[in-house]
């Protein structure tokens, strides 16, 4: 009796499913030749457009310049739109952002804050990245770039001035490093309203006050006596600072 009662459940069971099946509207899937409905070569197609904007995986090109061949570092690639095209045309073709005839400024040109300021507001805004440039999401950025800036030095060691023993790859990474570091902190006072070249400035000159140049002495005893003073001033200075 009881096996009856549980055949006739599951009997009621598949009729409600069946029911349900056939009232409820089903996703048609268009098949390719390729054997992929159409949702999957559209989202195939999302990806590919994506990687391209992104300059990501297989699909970024690499340089091809015989200065860039053996680069320790992989080669990247800038899109680069043909007048009148559309953004995603295959028409856009690659220029080489690593290739020095390129990207280095000429030598009549002088980089300032306020050029690095500009091209940093339009890169953002270029990109729509201005509404996640806030002071505290711009020092964080800052914080990891001083992190990655870090790992090179990581396991050097101490190192000579001018780096000497360094591979020319190994300071062009260096280079880029910095570069981030400085780009962000340009950023991050642009945003805040700060006018760093000024605010610098200003700073040395403090410094130039707290920390003063100490005149040598012909018998040395005098000067000996200077440094240990200004010493135990800088000591007192960084107490009070601390207990303010």
């Amino acid at each position: 009796m009881a096996n009856l009662k549980l055949l006739s459940l599951l009997f009621l069971f598949c009729i409600l499913m069946w029911a349900a099946q056939g009232s409820s509207p089903q996703r048609v899937h268009r098949i390719s030749a390729s054997g992929e409905n159409d949702f999957q070569v559209h989202d195939k197609e999302r990806i590919r457009i994506n990687a391209r904007r992104l300059m990501i995986g297989s699909v970024a090109p690499t340089c091809t310049y015989n200065e860039c061949r053996g680069c320790k570092f992989r080669c990247r690639a800038e899109q680069v739109p043909v007048e009148g095209n559309d953004p995603m045309n295959s028409a856009y073709h690659y220029k080489c952002i690593c290739h020095r005839e390129e990207t280095t400024m000429s030598s009549s040109e002088s980089v300032t804050l306020d050029l690095l300021k500009k091209k940093m507001a339009d890169f953002a805004k270029e990109r729509d990245w201005e509404p996640f440039h806030s002071p505290r999401n711009l020092l964080l950025a800052m914080i990891g770039e001083v992190g990655e800036l870090s790992e090179i030095f990581q396991w050097k060691g101490e190192v000579p001035r001018g780096l000497p023993d360094w591979e020319e790859n190994e300071k062009i990474h260096l280079g880029e490093e910095l570069s981030d570091v400085l780009l962000y902190l340009v950023r991050l006072s642009d945003i805040c309203g700060i006018d760093l070249g000024k605010a610098a400035l200003r700073k040395i000159q403090l410094n130039a006050i707290k920390y003063p140049v100490i005149v040598s002495d012909k018998d040395g005893d005098q000067n000996d006596q200077d440094i240990s003073n200004n010493k135990d001033g800088c000591s007192q200075n960084s107490s009070d600072q601390h207990g303010a």
